[in-house]
């Protein structure tokens, strides 16, 4: 058996994807997100070929301070052979090289023994809900917030509001997800016009979402539950248990919890207020 890795391209996303389908058992592809996730970070995705065929797939973004690891992936009858740690440790090389110190990921249990491996620790939990369909919604009865369609002129203060939570800038990130969902994102502004909260509705989610307040949160979480989702089934990823508003916003929204991760870290502590991102963009990028 011989096992090489190598950067993935655009010409590998459709074996990339049957990868990702068959290890996580997905009901649907994962095309459209992997290639979103290809043009954040072109150089920041690993393919695994076992005999030149592709057997597994990782990647990591880098936000500077630190740099997120998502979406591996091995093949189940390649699963158990070192495949997953060839990966990884590919990765971990990339960031040294471009001098990011910290990594952070969503682990699932038996995910987590691997990264612990690696030196990662548990640092918190993270959860994914999903929400089976929303019938009917009423609108929250506090509306001192102004809710509106983000525009791209809107993206610098959004980004600015965003970064002391999230821990580093992601305007690239905001950019991308307004292209792709124009009509499916969200901003509250007080009546000063400064940024409470903004949330991006992508195609079976919901994220990323954050907010000054739980109230705020619940106007951006009614203007999205408003707009159609395939299959009327929505997801959210929390990226900490301690966000207790966020877990009592999702349960009074008919949301049931589906699983829970580790949220683990290696290297240097990043200063960030989970509290107030009620929605990951995706358990790949955070």
């Amino acid at each position: 058996m011989t096992v090489t890795i190598r950067t993935l391209c655009d010409t590998d996303v459709d074996a990339a994807d049957a990868v990702i389908v068959a290890a996580y058992n997905a009901p649907h592809s994962r095309k459209a997100a992997l290639q979103a996730y290809l043009r954040l970070q072109p150089d920041g995705w690993m393919l695994a070929l076992q005999d030149n065929e592709p057997v597994g797939l990782g990647g990591l973004v880098n936000y500077g301070p630190f740099a997120y690891l998502g979406m591996m992936s091995v093949l189940p009858a390649a699963q158990g052979k070192g495949i997953g740690k060839q990966l990884v440790s590919h990765l971990l090389q990339w960031a040294e090289n471009k001098k990011c110190p910290t990594i952070l990921l969503d682990a699932t249990p038996a995910g987590s023994y691997l990264y612990k491996s690696f030196d990662f620790v548990e640092i918190d939990r993270s959860q994914h809900w999903q929400h089976a369909g929303v019938d009917e919604l009423t609108m929250p009865s506090q509306t001192n917030g102004i809710v509106t369609a983000i525009s791209v002129s809107d993206l610098p203060s959004l980004a600015a509001f965003d970064t002391p939570y999230f821990g580093a800038s992601r305007i690239h990130v905001l950019e991308a997800m307004l292209g792709q969902y124009p009509r499916r994102a969200f901003a509250v502004w007080d009546t000063n016009g400064q940024v409470n909260g903004y949330l991006f509705a992508q195609e079976r989610s919901i994220g990323p979402w954050v907010a000054r307040s739980m109230e705020d949160a619940e106007r951006l979480l009614a203007a999205a539950l408003k707009l159609p989702f395939p299959g009327n089934a929505i997801s959210v990823n929390i990226s900490s248990i301690t966000n207790q508003d966020a877990i009592q916003l999702l349960e009074r929204y008919g949301f049931k919890l589906q699983r829970t991760l580790s949220h683990m870290r290696r290297g240097p502590a990043v200063e960030r207020n989970l509290r107030k991102i009620y929605g990951q963009t995706a358990f790949a990028l955070g």
